[in-house]
């Protein structure tokens, strides 16, 4: 397990307030900047050069990310590939505030921004950070891994935007923003290899059809033949990677019309990553508990005869002081514990862990320019079918096998215009989508409840709303920003949990004989439910740009954003469990500072910003009914600190920086299954967070040696609300390096890279099951290694 950070441990400092904090370091960033622009450093060291201008569309529309009023994180196609960056998860190392996790293996994407998120692993999750490609938002965590190929950029946009995006982004969003097809020769190949017996490869070319009509063809595959994880069962390799997408584009080019088209497609047939389950059930005392009975000693954990993994007895539990330490008394709910307790890499795993996903796409925008305003038309639609198997309990029986079955859809149209005026810019538009999803999932819990468990349901979202933004200009250097969007959604569900596949021995599901069928052990109704629910809301945003000079620009709003509500499509025991959560609500304040300094060669931003949700949905595990799922458990407070820089001292260097930190509280605590405590952080939440890019550039000869080296740390966090040691992971550093050697005339480049350059081991997820009898933990990536060859213009 790794240590936490010296960098963390300060800023847990109990003497210090959040607020002094926070006081005391914005004064000394506007102190900085105020000495930056001072007469002594107007002109910076002759090597100096500018930065060029990054252009973003946060707000609907073409701007430079710097005159935005929004805490953006910009990446750039070269960016990432320095960074390493294959898929969408992989931003969040480099974005102050943002984290990440798969919920389930290595799918179902969880994406937390500022504290606000939900980590549940079914595929109906609610997100709080929205995610777009090309403007068309992704209905679903399974649909949020996909690979990132032939990208202009990535901007990564932090707070509430729930005016120009809508609903769940009450974290922020993510666009992702694909290169167009133009008539310029700009055709490149990367070929790519390394350790694991990794081989990949990735196109990109322009084709010229007519004078006004062009075409691009994108294609990437990634393929990893050795997975990290060994199966001591059988000696077999786990976890491997085979992943193939591609996208063709066109462009029409009618005057003051332009019409874009594009179609993509995916297929993934990688193995699921598989958890580490540690056992916290001790063999030698009598399981007894309200919910699954009274059991003699041994009795709940001895289920068959296991053989020698009967006799293995070791686990990870707390002790008083809160460390992690083994203790040789604990097993899981079938008798056996890992004995590798410290190697996540190697386990004893009962299910096949293979997948199949099936995705594509369709996009199709139409923009006319009139006289004084633009129309535009986005009409988009995805669809993904996923096969998938999971087991998070790491062990050799049939306490935790998980099998997924996801078809999912979703269709949305746009249709906005935007113009200028002498004094100010307006955007309007209205939006409607259609969500769809029909899954089953059976969950293999023969030997821990006498049952397997299936889980089936279809789900329909209708939404449709309307927006204006207007940009006025009340002097030449103040601006108000306002806007304003109402939404009304619908949202029908219709599921049940089933008892299936029982034992010879009888269904005793939690103690209760029970027949096939719709389970209800208690008498509590039947857990199935055929319900619809319909709901509507205005959010909004006020604030004020100021231009201090043509250099440094402050900025101040307040917004109000929701998150719908929904239904949990884990499995329930009653009706009561099958009834919806609400929606969650977040009332939040920035202040923040842009700037260009140095002549043009350092950008310097800061943002500090306040926030109060109302009813946050969180996911977690109730104690009396033993079950996981979401409910609005409680309000919470979160406040924050955000930096980052850009500066270029030479032609050659390059550095960047980014900060960031949040104080995530919640407060009055309801009663619902996400078990928390009065005050506890936010799940999925780090405290600090912490990236830096050094990138250099030296000639030589006809050739130009590029090496970069980047880090991240991730400071503590609980992946539960209930904040246990056992579901958290300490701060931690993530170390990569990249050489390159490329022609000066940037025809072809050469490098070779490692990730996780000091082999750190951390874990991205982490929950305890008790009536499962594990704490299951996912590790990150181990250190790996290889090469990338590229040939341009072709």
């Amino acid at each position: 397990m790794a240590v936490q950070g010296s960098m963390e441990e300060g800023f847990n400092s109990p003497e210090l307030s959040f607020k002094k904090k926070l006081l005391a370091t914005s004064v000394a960033s506007f102190l900085a900047v105020g000495s930056m622009t001072g007469s002594n450093l107007s002109h910076a060291a002759e090597s100096s050069v500018l930065l060029e201008e990054v252009l973003v569309t946060a707000q609907k529309r073409q701007q430079s990310a710097q005159s935005v009023s929004v805490a953006v994180t910009v990446f750039r196609s070269d960016e990432m590939d320095k960074l390493g960056v294959e898929t969408p998860g992989d931003l969040a190392a480099f974005t102050p505030n943002l984290n990440f996790k798969n919920a389930s293996g290595s799918s179902n994407a969880v994406f937390t921004l500022r504290g606000a998120g939900v980590s549940t692993f079914a595929s109906n999750a609610i997100n709080s950070v929205g995610v777009y490609i090309d403007e068309i938002y992704q209905p679903s965590n399974i649909m949020m891994g996909f690979s990132l190929f032939d990208i202009e950029r990535v901007e990564v946009l932090r707070g509430p935007q729930g005016t120009l995006f809508g609903r769940n982004t009450t974290g922020g969003a993510i666009s992702v923003v694909t290169r167009a097809p133009t008539d310029e020769r700009d055709g490149y190949l990367t070929i790519s290899g390394g350790d694991y017996e990794s081989f990949g490869f990735e196109t990109g070319f322009n084709v010229s059809l007519s004078e006004n009509l062009n075409a691009r063809f994108a294609m990437k595959n990634q393929s990893q033949k050795e997975g990290f994880f060994t199966n001591r069962l059988n000696g077999n390799d786990v976890g491997d990677l085979d992943r193939t997408s591609a996208r063709l584009s066109l462009a029409w080019d009618l005057g003051a019309t332009g019409v874009d088209f594009s179609v993509h497609v995916g297929k993934d047939d990688s193995e699921y990553w598989p958890w580490q389950g540690l056992g916290i059930m001790d063999i030698n005392q009598a399981r007894t508990d309200s919910v699954y009975g009274d059991y003699p000693a041994g009795l709940g954990y001895q289920l068959s005869d296991f053989g020698a993994a009967s006799r293995r007895c070791a686990a990870a539990v707390a002790d008083n002081t809160g460390a992690v330490i083994m203790d040789t008394s604990c097993v899981d709910v079938g008798g056996f514990h890992d004995p590798d307790g410290d190697d996540p890499f190697s386990g004893e795993y009962s299910a096949d862990l293979s997948s199949s996903a099936d995705a594509w796409g369709l996009l199709f925008k139409i923009t006319h320019e009139f006289d004084a305003m633009s129309f535009t038309s986005v009409t988009g639609y995805n669809s993904m079918e996923r096969d998938a198997n999971d087991e998070f309990d790491g062990g050799p029986y049939p306490i935790g096998d998980i099998n997924y079955i996801n078809d999912v859809t979703g269709f949305q149209q746009e249709l906005r215009l935007d113009g200028e005026m002498d004094s100010f810019t307006w955007v309007t538009g209205l939006f409607y989508s259609l969500d769809e999803n029909a899954t089953d999932t059976l969950y293999g819990y023969q030997q821990r409840v006498g049952s397997d468990l299936l889980v089936s349901f279809e789900q329909e979202t209708d939404v449709i709303a309307a927006y204006a933004n207007v940009e006025w200009f009340l002097s030449d250097t103040l601006r108000l920003n306002a806007g304003v969007r109402y939404t009304e959604e619908e949202t029908t569900w219709d599921g049940f949990t089933s008892a299936v596949n029982l034992t010879p021995s009888g269904a005793d599901i939690f103690g209760i004989v029970t027949e096939p069928g719709i389970i209800d052990p208690w008498g509590g109704g039947l857990a199935e439910n055929d319900q619809t629910i319909s709901e509507s809301e205005s959010t909004y945003k006020i604030g004020l740009d100021y231009d201090l000079n043509e250099n440094i620009m402050l900025y101040g709003h307040f917004s109000h954003g929701f998150k719908s509500g929904g239904f949990n499509g884990t499995w329930a025991t009653s009706f009561d469990e099958t009834r919806p959560f609400g929606s969650e609500a977040v009332d939040a304040a920035e202040i923040g500072l842009k700037s260009v300094l140095l002549d043009g060669s350092l950008i310097f931003n800061v943002s500090v910003y306040d926030a109060t949700y109302e009813d946050i949905q969180l996911f977690g595990f109730n104690s009396v009914t033993g079950i996981f799922g979401i409910t609005n458990a409680s309000d919470a407070d979160v406040q924050g600190l955000e930096m980052e820089t850009w500066f270029r001292p030479t032609s050659q260097l390059d550095l960047k920086f980014g900060f960031g930190f949040t104080d995530s509280e919640m407060v009055n605590l309801q009663v619902g299954p996400a078990v928390a405590s009065e005050g506890n952080r936010l799940p999925n939440t780090s405290e600090v967070t912490f990236n830096t890019l050094v990138s250099y550039e030296v000639p030589i000869g006809e050739f130009m040696l590029t090496p970069s080296y980047s880090a991240s740390f991730t400071g503590q966090q609980y992946f539960q609300p209930d904040n246990s040691e056992l579901g958290s992971q300490d701060g931690y550093w993530v170390h990569n390096l990249t050489v390159g050697l490329a022609s000066n005339n940037d025809t072809w480049a050469v490098s070779a890279w490692v990730k996780n350059l000091s082999d750190e081991l951390y874990y991205t997820e982490a929950f305890v099951s008790t009536s499962a009898g594990v704490a299951a933990r996912l590790p990150g990536a181990p250190r790996t290694f290889g090469f990338d060859i590229t040939y341009r213009k072709f």
